[in-house]
């Protein structure tokens, strides 16, 4: 029989050591019901840590239920505000004015919107050190869409991302630096353009929305670029490069700095895109509204109004921005006459059409060979990981 300190004595004997766990760690499995129950009153605290950290992890879940709950309640409640106010007479007449060839066109623009994103993605990755092709990278992309549109969560699609890229990226922090990489540089791109767009509408209509997108834009380069200057010039980002007590995220975050600094021509690369796909991802609705409803906006107008409404999303008050940014949009349109039924109109069109893309990427992540989430019931039929075509 074996000792409580292990299996020396059946070592000794010649008998081979099928565990080197301790007994008492493992009495419940050992010892009749009633001699277990009589044990867990002597000994309470064995179980306390088990207890508390089951309570722990019970009361984390119920909060999160009641988070996604409150949030799924603020999205229905402003969508059915929104479609209140609504004129469905004048909705309907905008969608059937739009005309199904100018629809083709919206969607063949948000779907090579879906590839640029897919390109600048692999430019990062590269950057990193890990050539991932193209298609691969493209498929992946679609199915984040779908994802996007379809959890509870505005980052289950970048989180789908960094799991297909998991394990071929030249390192697993890399996978999660490329996406953050691909988001921050496409939210810095839009703030930029909508800073910009916003100079130029306030020159000329002086509306309030675009005189707090001036003041707030201007106020943040007042304070940030000193302050990054003079972070630059006395070394700060060097010292912190070389401290080697950072938390694990932010050390990992620092540690790839480097990729684009030795990297300058494609890091440029990078950003150009990330201002060419803003610009090529807002004519969907320049054409919907302009061309389809005839509703005279200009461009650096439609700007201010993305810029808003994709700030708004930021807030986490509803699931995926979901009221929150038609909203927003709808409001900040009405300050350049946009009509509300055509704004209502346009954004109807413009979620039909990420449907539409969203059941692209399902068919993509349905495919046999796809990589898919943990757990999820088509996973069964695809046990490994693919290699990249």
């Amino acid at each position: 029989m074996a000792t409580a300190s292990g299996c020396s004595s059946t070592a000794r004997s010649g008998i081979a050591c099928t565990s080197s766990r301790s007994p008492s760690r493992h009495w419940m499995h050992r010892w009749p019901l009633p001699v277990a129950r009589a044990r867990r009153q002597r000994f309470p605290g064995r179980d306390m840590n088990t207890e508390s950290a089951t309570g722990q992890a019970s009361r984390t879940g119920m909060k999160r239920r009641l988070v996604l709950l409150s949030k799924a309640l603020v999205a229905v409640l402003l969508v059915a505000y929104l479609l209140w106010q609504a004129d469905w007479t004048a909705v309907w007449q905008a969608m059937v004015d739009t005309g199904p060839f100018l629809l083709l066109a919206a969607l063949a623009l948000m779907l090579l919107s879906v590839s640029i994103s897919a390109w600048k993605w692999q430019m990062i990755l590269r950057l990193h050190g890990a050539g991932i092709p193209f298609g691969f990278l493209h498929r992946v992309y679609f199915i984040a869409v779908f994802f996007n549109n379809f959890l509870p969560t505005s980052i289950g699609g970048d989180g789908y991302r960094i799991f297909a890229t998991w394990d071929k990226a030249h390192s697993r922090s890399g996978a999660v630096i490329a996406v953050v990489t691909e988001r921050l540089t496409g939210i810095l791109a839009l703030l930029a353009i909508g800073y910009v767009s916003a100079i130029s509408v306030h020159s000329r209509s002086h509306d309030p929305i675009s005189g707090l997108l001036v003041k707030a834009g201007t106020a943040g380069l007042v304070v940030a670029v000193p302050l990054l200057g003079v972070a630059w010039r006395l070394g700060w980002f060097r010292r912190l490069l070389a401290r080697k007590s950072l938390p694990g995220k932010l050390g990992m975050v620092l540690a790839h700095l480097d990729d684009y600094r030795e990297h300058a021509g494609e890091t440029v690369k990078i950003l150009l895109i990330s201002f060419f796909f803003q610009i090529h991802n807002s004519l969907a609705i320049f054409l919907l509204l302009r061309a389809g409803m005839g509703v005279p906006i200009a461009l650096d107008e439609l700007f201010v109004i993305l810029t808003v409404m994709n700030l708004a999303a930021i807030l986490p008050i509803s699931i995926n921005g979901i009221g929150v940014m038609e909203g927003s949009f709808i409001y900040v349109a009405k300050f350049y006459d946009v009509p509300y039924d055509a704004a209502l109109a346009t954004l109807l069109m413009v979620r039909a059409l990420l449907v539409v893309i969203s059941l692209v990427g399902a068919w993509f992540y349905l495919r046999p060979g796809t990589v898919r989430l943990p757990g999820s019931h088509a996973e069964s039929t695809s046990k490994t990981r693919p290699e990249a075509p």
